[in-house]
């Protein structure tokens, strides 16, 4: 699940990147870029989020020798 949501913020940060592309790289349109960036930023976090959480999970449930 944490892969997917990297994967998504990925995709959707080089979209964004490539909308600015489009305008030669110049002045941003931030109501439009903001709209993209945001949930951009937001899967990003929550990929990172869970899959530390995942991993600090399965250290936890390591047993002892």
């Amino acid at each position: 699940m944490g892969t997917l949501f990297t994967l998504a913020g990925f995709a959707a940060s080089l979209l964004a990147v490539g909308t600015w592309g489009t305008h030669h790289f110049g002045a941003l349109d931030y109501p439009h870029t903001m709209r993209i960036i945001i949930p951009a930023v937001l899967c990003l976090t929550l990929g990172a989020q869970t899959i530390f959480a995942s991993f600090f999970l399965s250290v936890l449930g390591m047993q002892r020798r």
